[in-house]
């Protein structure tokens, strides 16, 4: 089988990391460790979810807040603390990355930003345990979940509670 002469050089490979507000070491090592063996830039984005994107008819794109009388400032900013964690974690490792502060519903967020920069996949983890994480997701559903059905590309999502065979899962109401 021959392959079509190259229009140019290849773009580089990527993989978009969903990062939550708090995100735990093994979801940002597994993402390092996948985009080193596979040669792709890793794309570290958060999504700040009360605020929504605003597009320009001259074409450009900015952010407000979901709440008119926020106080907020006027474009969202990845975490400094999770970005120094995200360096700490990729020290040594030979890994191009950079991090991206996304807007709006979370796994629409992660999906649109993939599709833009051509991503070969998306990593997520899976959610944290307890109350607080059970009734957001109740209100939205797992991003996972989301971004597994409603998107085109593959979605490796990072084991970050295993519980035992016998155990009650996450969802299970106890």
């Amino acid at each position: 089988m021959s392959t079509p002469p190259s229009t140019g050089s290849p773009r580089r490979a990527c993989l978009v990391v969903g990062v939550p507000p708090r995100p735990r070491d093994e979801l940002i090592r597994t993402a390092a460790e996948v985009a080193q063996q596979y040669g792709a830039l890793a794309l570290f984005a958060t999504v700040d979810p009360s605020r929504y994107a605003v597009n320009g008819a001259d074409g450009s794109t900015w952010s407000a807040p979901i709440d008119p009388d926020s106080d907020e400032p006027a474009e969202p900013t990845f975490d400094p603390e999770v970005r120094r964690r995200i360096e700490g974690l990729m020290g040594g490792l030979d890994v191009e990355w950079s991090t991206r502060c996304l807007v709006g519903d979370t796994a629409t967020a992660l999906a649109a930003f993939a599709a833009e920069q051509e991503a070969a996949m998306i990593v997520v983890g899976t959610r944290e345990p307890g109350v607080s994480s059970g009734f957001r997701e109740f209100l939205g559903g797992s991003v996972a979940v989301h971004l597994a059905h409603r998107q085109d590309r593959p979605v490796l999502v990072v084991p970050l509670h295993p519980v035992a065979t016998d155990a009650r899962l996450p969802w299970e109401a106890s």
